[in-house]
């Protein structure tokens, strides 16, 4: 089973078309990037993914359901791209633990899996501080908390390394991969083309609130479908790119490095 089923999906702000007969699916464990210039739809497309907005048309099937219900919606958590959209209580804990309470968990219970989460993210010793006194960094981590300690099945991340310091980011892609280790499906709409390139499975390319292309992520190399995106090639792919026939073209760094290995030795 598919863990996400979109057919035919249309939706309007005000009569203004922003999404337009999208369909596509995701594989159930999969990494996937939703790539696409600003106005393309990607933050639109996932909200649709956990009920937040409905369809105009169409529809969005989560393991083959609806996402109207309560249980439907628990199993898809989405992580906006600002953590002030998510975080709004007092203390770290008193946020994280919102969710587990509204689902009538006991006092122990929320304090086992709050403590659990915290200690895997790292943030511990952030359980009493005060939110408004975070790091961007440190209620980026925050919100993320606030979703998997609900243990959902989709987990959803908008531009999750927007605006982090390097050691922001590769803690970030530490704890997404972690999560996909364990059976989760991760999907997360980025402009960062080197991001795409390094971690997803698959793209998929917005534009105009239309799905260009859904593919394996080789074809990030294709420089003529990115102008046509409005997008870039990934950096290592540019370097290389008048260098090596098209096939060849690397995508990520480690790719790179074998194929600067293999020049130098011819």
């Amino acid at each position: 089973m598919n863990a996400v089923e979109i057919r035919n999906l249309s939706f309007a702000y005000n009569q203004n078309y922003v999404l337009d007969d999208i369909t596509l699916e995701v594989k159930k464990g999969s990494k996937l990037a939703i790539l696409g210039p600003n106005g393309a739809g990607k933050t639109t497309l996932i909200l649709h993914m956990n009920g937040i907005l409905k369809p105009k048309s169409g529809e969005v099937r989560i393991f083959g359901e609806i996402p109207d219900k309560k249980e439907v919606r628990r199993r898809v958590g989405i992580v906006f791209q600002d953590p002030d959209d998510q975080v709004f209580l007092k203390t770290v804990f008193e946020d994280v633990a919102f969710g587990l309470f509204n689902l009538g968990m006991t006092s122990a219970q929320v304090e086992e899996s709050v403590c659990r989460i915290l200690k895997e993210l790292r943030i511990e010793h952030l359980k009493d501080r005060n939110t408004f006194k975070l790091s961007y960094g440190q209620k980026k981590k925050v919100a993320l908390a606030g979703v998997l300690v609900m243990e959902p099945d989709i987990i959803i991340l908008d531009e999750p390394t927007a605006f982090l310091d390097p050691s922001g980011q590769d803690d970030m892609l530490r704890i997404i991969d972690k999560m996909n280790e364990e059976g989760k499906t991760i999907i997360m709409t980025t402009h960062d083309m080197d991001l795409a390139a390094e971690w997803a499975d698959e793209v998929v390319i917005l534009k105009d609130g239309k799905v260009l292309v859904k593919d394996e992520k080789r074809i990030l190399t294709d420089k003529k479908l990115m102008q046509k995106a409005g997008l870039r090639l990934p950096k290592i792919s540019e370097l290389f790119y008048d260098f090596c026939h098209k096939e060849r073209i690397p995508l990520t760094l480690q790719e790179g490095i074998i194929t600067l290995k293999e020049m130098v030795e011819r």
